[in-house]
């Protein structure tokens, strides 16, 4: 699975730090899901980082072929 949550947080301009403090998802979980190391990430993860980003959660995907 790929995630657009660094393109969407910098678009934002918020750091990692801000999201971590927003969301309460670890700066190392959030270090690892924008750089591809995260091999599963939960729903409620997922769900605290878009609400934090006043996104929806699919917005954090990229589409695949």
């Amino acid at each position: 699975m790929k995630y657009r949550l660094k393109e969407i947080r910098e678009q934002a301009g918020v750091t990692i730090e801000e999201l971590a403090k927003k969301s309460g998802v670890s700066r190392n979980w959030i270090w690892k899901i924008e750089n591809g190391k995260a091999t599963s990430v939960s729903v409620n993860v997922l769900l605290a980082l878009a609400m934090a980003l006043n996104k929806d959660v699919d917005d954090l995907f990229f589409l695949e072929d």
